[in-house]
């Protein structure tokens, strides 16, 4: 439900679109021949579908937490299956815009399912070190158990793995092909201390989380996990700087004041509209038939 907020924050970006996007400017697509395949497709796209769907989905949510019957929890299986499977469709379209576009020469296949995979394990992170600290209180801490965080570190240790398959899998066949089109996007990612960046990456995005997940014991414990769980969030972070900082500086890091000022500023904001949104309603769902009955249908 905080799309819309986020929509908002995305404004400032279409009064910058030509300082951002090459294919904003008429005379450069006219002078590219990639471009002018591309430009009929790449219009800037809104978070318009996405927050209807939130909406409507958080809409049947607060309806089954009022009553008994199961019909809500019937319209949220029955949008929320298929929603699985546009929400990717529709990201794919997305992030070629916001993201891919940046460099409209390069273009992988394997990128787009990066990015997705990318939101599923910095999600999660985040839910992990959420619910880490809503244990201490009531009613969470009646019921969340060791159990829980074992499975839910689990899942982290699964996510991680998925990322960084993709991203070898996408260097690996960029790497063989070597083809001077695709190379160079990379070549703009390792070029100077860029290097250093992708060492951080390899250290905290998957070899320190990987070998630490691999212990029982800190799967279950809250702390521990949610420590991990951290350090993975910030990685992540720091994974999309790496994919888009060097489009616009190629030879090396030129750290700005504003690249920490504006992910804590919009984080800030997003943190709190979060938060007051989580405690306007029950931390846990009310009258869920899978509660009383986990087969109902």
């Amino acid at each position: 439900m905080t799309l819309p907020l986020m929509a908002i924050f995305f404004v400032p970006i279409c009064f910058g679109l030509r300082d951002l996007y090459i294919w904003t400017d008429p005379r450069a697509v006219a002078a590219s021949p990639v471009l002018r395949h591309r430009a009929d497709y790449m219009t800037p796209v809104f978070f318009l579908i996405w927050s209807i769907a939130a909406a409507v989905l958080n809409k049947w949510s607060f309806q089954q937490d009022g009553t008994a019957d199961v019909e809500p929890t019937r319209k949220l299986r029955a949008l929320s299956g298929p929603g699985m499977v546009f929400y990717p469709l529709t990201a794919t379209f997305v992030f070629v815009d916001w993201v891919l576009s940046l460099e409209p020469d390069w273009f992988s296949t394997m990128f787009l399912v990066l990015i997705v995979v990318g939101q599923m394990l910095s999600g999660l992170a985040f839910s992990i070190m959420l619910l880490a600290w809503l244990r201490k209180f009531k009613p969470l801490s009646e019921i969340v158990t060791e159990t829980h965080f074992h499975h839910l570190g689990m899942l982290l240790f699964a996510f991680i793995m998925l990322w960084t398959y993709m991203a070898f899998s996408q260097l690996l066949i960029i790497y063989s092909g070597n083809l001077p089109r695709e190379i160079l996007w990379y070549a703009h990612r390792i070029a100077g201390d860029w290097m250093v960046v992708v060492w951080f990456l390899v250290l905290f995005h998957f070899a320190i989380p990987f070998l630490l997940l691999l212990s029982q014991d800190l799967k279950r414990n809250p702390r521990a996990l949610a420590t991990i769980a951290a350090v993975v969030f910030f990685a992540h972070i720091v994974d999309l700087y790496w994919l888009i900082a060097p489009s616009f500086s190629t030879t090396g890091i030129h750290v700005h004041w504003l690249d920490f000022a504006a992910p804590i500023g919009v984080g800030g904001i997003w943190l709190a509209a979060f938060a007051r949104r989580l405690n306007s309603r029950s931390i846990l769902v009310l009258n869920d038939p899978r509660q009383t009955n986990p087969h109902a249908e």
